[in-house]
């Protein structure tokens, strides 16, 4: 069992904690389980309960949404490689490039 762990939600600071509580369970002889990508809370709660403290960042809804934008719109690029329709993927594209999500 883990005495830390980590559920990682984007946008929310979780790179730079993940940092953080990796070099303080390394210096603190603490066993953590710190993903790179997203886990699961229902995984998480049911794989540790009672045997690990889960650990997250929230971050205001609202400055969370507006930080996933500015990040996907420099990242347009990469739009490809998500699970969008064809069909859809140009309207989305328009959208976050011309900052107008109302359609």
């Amino acid at each position: 069992p883990f005495d830390i762990s980590f559920l990682r939600i984007q946008k929310t600071g979780s790179t730079t904690f993940r940092k953080i509580i990796l070099d303080f369970c390394k210096n603190a002889s603490q066993k953590c389980m710190v993903p790179q990508d997203h886990a699961d809370w229902n995984i998480l709660q049911h794989m540790y309960r009672g045997t690990t403290s889960i650990t997250t960042l929230l971050r205001h809804p609202v400055e969370r949404t507006i930080s996933e934008f500015h990040y996907l719109r420099k990242k347009i690029r990469d739009l490809p490689d998500w699970d969008v329709p064809a069909h859809a993927l140009k309207s989305l594209r328009t959208a976050i490039m011309t900052m107008n999500l109302s359609n």
